[in-house]
């Protein structure tokens, strides 16, 4: 975000100019968002657990597995984002991205329409409506009152970051699919020109969805009051 920020303002962006820093982006950025996204899903998953009526579901939300999870997911998402790294380049009008046909069906379809796509949103959605379903259940169980509280707190927290995700990724995550399998004539300024502003506006969107999470903090104490 920031790199794109100095981009904007300077009016240079070195991704078109440097093959180095071009793959270096795309590399972290790939990475770095897979274990975001991932990470959401492990939360939904976690939180349904922790208030299950059963106690051997609730076993297994533990923060010894939480650790072990989120390495083996740090690993993997580096390892997995290593064809980002070796297939972007600059190329055609300064411009980085990926040529290969074989590895762009892949880009489209296995990424971006299912990894951080249709999986993480189904998932994320269905384990946090669950965990939303068990809250509503949760006064019948012989718990004390600030365990009840937060409980509420935390399943509204992630309800909010769940439903938050959803609505900024969708539309980014569909406007890239159509990008990367579309050809685009950058002789036609115009074409480029809405192609470029619908991108920023998405890009925008999406970001919204790392930059606004903290004040969900502030503001689940509320939604745990009216709608839990």
């Amino acid at each position: 975000m920031s790199t794109r920020i100095t981009a904007t303002v300077i009016g240079f962006d070195l991704t078109r100019t440097s093959l180095i820093w071009c793959k270096l982006r795309v590399y972290l950025i790939r990475s770095t968002r897979i274990i975001s996204i991932i990470t959401i899903c492990f939360a939904a998953i976690d939180q349904y657990l922790s208030t299950n009526s059963h106690i051997q579901l609730r076993q297994l939300s533990t923060f010894k597995l939480a650790q072990r999870l989120i390495s083996i997911l740090i690993i993997f998402s580096f390892l997995y984002s290593i064809p980002f790294l070796l297939f972007h380049e600059t190329r055609r009008y300064s411009v980085c991205a990926t040529f290969h046909r074989i590895f762009n069906y892949f880009y489209s379809f296995a990424h971006y329409f299912i990894l951080v796509g249709l999986l993480p949103i189904f998932i994320s959605s269905l384990f946090s409506l669950l965990a939303y379903q068990n809250v509503r259940r949760i006064i019948r169980r012989q718990m004390s009152i600030v365990r009840r509280r937060l409980d509420r707190q935390l399943t509204a927290m992630i309800l909010l970051r769940v439903a938050l995700f959803v609505i900024t990724t969708l539309p980014y995550i569909s406007f890239r699919i159509y990008q990367i399998n579309t050809s685009v004539n950058y002789h036609y300024t115009d074409s480029v020109g809405i192609i470029e502003l619908i991108n920023a506006t998405l890009i925008t969107i999406y970001n919204i969805d790392y930059s606004v999470f903290g004040y969900c903090f502030c503001i689940d104490h509320w939604i745990s009051l009216f709608f839990l």
